[in-house]
């Protein structure tokens, strides 16, 4: 359960990153096996923003799956 919660927010905390960086203040609100980030952008994205803030989730997630991969064969 810990590591699906800590997978759940590091997803999250990717989203959350990419639409602060765009200048937008994230909240990001976690359920049992979920979560959702949601933020109001000061001005319109571009769709490469967009889409840059989309793919943030999961590639935050990768980078945690290479981190734990990494300390795992250390």
């Amino acid at each position: 359960m810990v590591t699906v919660g800590v997978s759940v927010l590091v997803h999250e905390l990717g989203h959350a990153f990419a639409a602060r960086r765009l200048g937008s203040e994230p909240r990001i609100s976690l359920y049992s096996l979920g979560g959702l980030t949601s933020y109001r952008p000061i001005r319109a994205h571009s769709r490469s923003e967009a889409i840059g803030v989309s793919f943030a989730g999961p590639a935050a997630g990768f980078g945690l799956g290479l981190a734990v991969l990494a300390l795992d064969r250390w």
